[in-house]
């Protein structure tokens, strides 16, 4: 009869051990996915943030070589002949 009581015993303390770890992976599990979510936001600006950013480069590199004193600076020279 003794053995009976250390089984409920060991299945009592199993069954509490298992609902607390499951408890504590699902918490993890959604704050993983909220994380995650943050993360695609984030991700997501600073693309939009770079895309910004290249164009602009690209169209301060047009203006400067637009410009005069890149034009005088930089001339190219012409071939003579054909």
């Amino acid at each position: 009869m003794d053995t009976l009581v250390h089984a409920d015993i060991f299945f009592f303390v199993t069954t509490i051990a298992v609902v607390l770890v499951s408890a504590g992976l699902l918490w993890a599990l959604v704050y993983i996915v909220g994380a995650v979510k943050r993360l695609e936001v984030y991700v997501h600006k600073i693309a939009e943030n770079t895309k910004d950013a290249t164009e602009e480069v690209k169209e301060m590199g047009e203006d400067i070589r637009d410009s005069f004193l890149y034009q005088l600076l930089f001339k190219k020279k012409k071939k003579h002949g054909k």
